[in-house]
Order: C-alpha cells, then structure tokens, then sequence
C-alpha cells in the first residue's frame, strides 16, 4: 500500500493548487460496495487525505520546504457522492490564510466534472520538515510530481 494520495500536480499559484489521483482498481482504501453502487468503492477517508496532500505541497513549496503542515481540524467534509476504485480524482485546493505557524485551506475533490467530496476550512500547524522527512526528497518529489506525474504499478493513467 502506498500512502501518498497526489499522483500528479498540474497547475499551481501562490494560493491555489490542482491535481489529480488515480485509484487503482485494487485500491486497498475501498469498501467492497456503497448505498446505489454495485461494485468497490474509495473510502472518503482516502479522498480527504488525497486534498490535504495537495494542500501540504503548496504549503512546503511556499515555504521552502522547511516545514510540514499537520492537520488539526476541519470545519465540514462533506462527501457528495461514492468513488468507484478505478478513478482518476481531480483535486484542487485553495489556501485561504497563511503564516509561519499556521495555515488554513478549503478543497474539493472531482470525478468527471462532479464535485464527490469537498473540506472547508480545514486548520493546520506546521512541523520542522527535517524531524519528519529529508527535505531534498521532499523537494525531488514535487518536482516529479510537477514536471509529469508518478507513475504505479497497476495504477491506470489518464
């Protein structure tokens, strides 16, 4: 299982961040069948996890990946509707207040066109990024994700 939820990003600003996930149809983050479906489904869980992710890019791209946020709360997650495992998951995220300590965003996640999940005002505090995770790797990463994407065994493209 693999625990990072942003397989690209495609476009990013001082402010605003969108990207994508593909979930795999052997996604282990499933339930085997959700309320009208018939047939596996993403947790919502995996989505909240896959907009936050996105958020914490721009957040370490901003600050020169010297911290990493760490979520506290969020003021609603709405789920709007299931995710068949096998979907690529659009993601966008705006930040919408930012400091050294602390930052706050609102996001939502797509599956062709439609909204299935959005998090509004989700608050977060930042951590030294060196006591979790090197920072130069964290730097490669988006540059990867940045420049093409990553690519998965078993994971579909676009």
């Amino acid at each position: 299982m693999r625990f990072l939820f942003v397989d690209k990003i495609d476009a990013y600003s001082a402010d605003q961040i969108a990207g994508r996930r593909a979930f795999a149809a052997d996604e282990p983050m499933r339930y085997l069948s959700a309320p009208g479906r018939a047939g596996p489904v993403v947790a919502p869980g995996a989505l909240s996890e896959a907009i936050g992710q996105l958020a914490s890019w721009l957040c370490l791209e901003r600050n020169g990946f010297t911290a990493r946020p760490v979520f506290l709360f969020a003021d609603r997650i709405t789920v709007e509707a299931p995710v068949a495992v096998g979907k690529v998951v659009d993601l966008a995220v705006t930040i919408e207040g930012l400091d050294q300590e602390t930052f706050r965003f609102t996001g939502e996640a797509r599956v062709e066109g439609r909204v299935v999940q959005r998090i509004q005002a989700c608050s977060c505090y930042f951590m030294p990024l060196a006591e979790l995770e090197d920072p130069a790797e964290s730097r490669r990463r988006f540059a990867a994700l940045a420049q093409g994407g990553l690519t998965y065994d078993g994971v579909g493209g676009e």
